[in-house]
């Protein structure tokens, strides 16, 4: 079974990638950058030529470089050595000396030569199949690259992304990144990237059918390879040339750029371009319907990419060889080996990329999971920073009320003592005793809160008029009713407790939700008593903020946790949780579980055939046709890519595989997707239980009917019943 990642499948990983390239916002800067010629070592240039004698050289420098201690020629003739291994096709050698290389530039200090060892490090990886190592390179560069931007190096970083995308079979994000890569370069003259990128460009445009702009744009690179000594680039870009005259049926060019890829083989000793010289002209004689002659050269390069251990490659040799032979009778004691070897290659490639497939998951959901925390925290902080502003607010008030009061009490003063024998003064008093009532008001109604005075009855002395566009009243209604009968019984009896503790003369706060006039609101008050001059609590002052639009994000953000964005399923996340849940009750009530789960077949070829919007669509055709076969209270979650499982708790035995015969049923009818009619099939594994599994042993049974379907042919379900 094919294991998905958080959104797509490890041959979808291309995906992912692009999240990873969100780093690479760095680049817009570097287009104003000031192009500058990158340090290389004569001998880095010498192995474009001649890789053989560079590498039997270099031990001898390299010793030199290592006793004087000067760690940028150590750094330079490291990345010379791994040139010369990638020109031969030594994968393992080249990664070796990139990290060799990257070392060094970290003792020198040298971030230019950081970023090519990390470059040079992550191409080593691509071939080896290590896609997540050689991504963790490439986004060591672009950390490098924020702080140290250079036009060649972000054009070769979307270079490398680039080449990974292409080898996981997305041409159009090769195309892509290709052509940002040129974006970046700029009016840099770096040939040798240039042409790179030209050349991704040129054979991601052929695979998604664009033959005609393909070899325009191959045309350019081939152009530029006179100025430039690269032989190994040369015979890539013949091969690529040679790819898209098999496409035109043009067998004349196909034979002279596979004889000018074997002569470069022969110069550069190169054991994989000779495997590819020789799989050209075999494609070509098939074309040219020579069966014996393609025979022999598909062998020769079956041979050469076997010796190599480049199973893919082999792999492909292998398939049009068998399907060449297969027009033809051939003995058996040729034909059988062949065929052993081609089904071994397709099963343990199958495997691999399973399990590359599965460890992508994992490391897309950690990444999901930090995102959401990363937001999480945000709101968090929002919600903090908003908190703190109420409570400056707050503080205002409280300062405000108490230097009124203050001012009262000495105007008060001021008026019992004056009043018999200065009359004069008498209405001075009131006139500022009337200016401190109205600028109490003013500030109290200006506040976006809700503020109060109450006395020891639990009445309203004074309410702003917030309180009253909250309540929908007029507050000079309000006045001398009590908060039971302002706020009704049941909000009442919420407040109750607070207000007899602030009664009592503690200062209280606290958050609730209530309906007020059809809205559901979210606040947070706080209540401080009212001390007269005795110190003696006569009633409270009351504060109310309004934090509805906080508790909704909060709600939605945790909400969208657990769904999955394209289909509106439950994602991964909240299908575990709900699975856990389901078992904890089966626990202790002994009740019965179902499990299914769901792959759709050939997904992969629908993209590449059609294109991912397409793909995309089949997806979520998919999935609503899924839950149309469930009842409402079943689960059904997507958990990547295209693996979907449903969750029935406390069904009857048969409840799976009715499910099962309904989707198929349904599924009968063509996805039409912009007048494209697809006929889209599912892989079904139906586990059922009867009392107490655990998580594991569940999904485990899911997961051996879900192989037992695919083992079948596909298109089918099959049932796996536990103990």
């Amino acid at each position: 079974m094919n294991r998905q990642s958080f959104f797509v499948p490890l041959k979808n990983k291309a995906a992912c990638l692009l999240l990873s390239l969100g780093l690479l916002c760095i680049i817009s800067g570097h287009a104003a950058a000031v192009a500058t010629t990158l340090s290389r070592h004569p001998l880095e240039t010498r192995a474009l030529v001649d890789p053989k004698a560079v590498l039997e050289e270099l031990p001898g420098v390299l010793e030199i470089a290592k006793a004087s201690n000067d760690n940028k020629e150590l750094a330079l003739l490291y990345l010379a050595q791994s040139n010369a291994c990638r020109v031969i096709a030594d994968w393992a050698c080249q990664t070796l000396a990139a990290q060799n290389a990257r070392v060094a530039a970290e003792a020198a200090n040298l971030p230019e030569l950081q970023v090519r060892a990390l470059i040079a490090e992550s191409r080593g990886l691509m071939p080896l199949q290590e896609f997540n190592r050689s991504e963790r390179m490439l986004g060591e560069a672009v950390s490098l690259l924020k702080s140290h931007p250079n036009p060649e190096l972000s054009a070769d970083v979307y270079l490398a992304y680039s080449s990974m995308s292409y080898t996981l079979g997305k041409h159009a994000l090769a195309e892509d990144y290709a052509a940002r890569g040129l974006v970046a370069l700029g009016d840099n003259p770096a040939l040798l990237v240039r042409t790179r990128l030209l050349r991704n460009q040129s054979r991601a445009m052929a695979q998604l059918g664009n033959i005609t702009e393909a070899q325009n744009v191959l045309r350019i690179a081939l152009g530029l390879t006179e100025k430039i000594q690269d032989p190994k680039l040369s015979a890539e870009l013949f091969l690529e040339d040679a790819r898209i005259a098999r496409m035109k049926n043009d067998v004349q060019t196909q034979v002279a750029n596979g004889q000018k890829i074997l002569a470069l083989a022969a110069q550069l000793k190169n054991a994989q371009l000779y495997g590819l010289g020789h799989e050209v002209l075999g494609l070509a004689a098939i074309n040219k319907g020579d069966s014996a002659l393609a025979e022999r050269e598909l062998l020769l390069a079956q041979e050469t990419y076997h010796k190599l251990k480049l199973d893919r490659d082999e792999r492909q040799a292998l398939r049009a060889l068998v399907q060449n032979m297969l027009g033809h009778e051939r003995p058996r004691a040729l034909t059988e080996p062949l065929m052993a070897r081609l089904i071994e290659l397709e099963t343990s490639l199958d495997a691999y990329d399973r399990t590359q497939a599965n460890d992508d998951f994992n490391a897309r959901l950690k990444y999901v999971q930090q995102e959401f925390e990363v937001e999480k925290l945000r709101t968090s902080a929002a919600l903090a920073t908003q908190r703190e502003k109420n409570l400056e607010i707050q503080q205002r008030f409280y300062l405000t009320v108490t230097a009124l009061s203050i001012l009262l009490v000495l105007v008060s003063t001021g008026f019992y003592l004056y009043q018999r024998r200065f009359n004069k003064q008498l209405q001075i008093a009131n006139t500022r005793l009337s200016l401190s009532e109205t600028r109490m008001r003013a500030i109290a109604n200006n506040i976006p809160a809700l503020i109060s005075h109450l006395d020891k009855e639990q009445r309203y002395l004074f309410s702003n008029s917030f309180s009253g566009h909250v309540f929908g009243m007029d507050t000079q209604t309000m006045i001398g009713k009590s908060v039971r009968e302002v706020r009704g019984e049941l909000l009442y009896n919420d407040l109750k407790p607070y207000i007899e503790a602030a009664l009592n003369g503690e200062s209280v706060s606290f958050e609730g939700k209530s309906d007020v006039n059809g809205r559901l609101y979210f606040y947070q008050t706080s209540y401080v008593p009212d001390r007269n001059d005795d110190n003696d609590v006569q009633g409270f002052f009351a504060l109310t903020f309004d934090i509805t639009d906080l508790k909704l994000a909060e709600a939605e953000l945790e909400r969208l946790s657990r769904i999955d964005s394209m289909t509106n399923l439950a994602n991964r996340r909240h299908f575990e949780e709900r699975l856990s849940t389901a078992l904890m009750q089966g626990h202790s009530g002994n009740e019965s579980i179902t499990l299914l789960y769901l792959d759709i077949d050939h997904l992969k070829t629908i993209n590449d055939e059609n294109g991912h919007a397409v793909g995309d669509a089949v997806i979520t055709t998919f999935a609503e046709r899924l839950q149309r076969s469930v009842q409402p209270e079943d689960l059904v979650a997507r958990l990547g890519g295209d693996e979907f499982a449903v969750l029935i708790e406390n069904p009857s035995p048969e409840t799976g595989e009715n499910i099962a015969k309904k989707f198929r049923a349904i599924m009968e009818k063509p996805i039409i997707v912009d007048d494209v009619k697809l006929f889209v099939t599912a892989s079904i594994g139906v586990a059922y239980c009867a009392q107490k599994p655990s998580a594991k042993e569940l999904m485990s049974l899911a997961d051996n009917a879900l192989y037992a379907a695919k083992a079948a042919g596909r298109a089918t379900y099959q049932t796996v019943v536990g103990q």
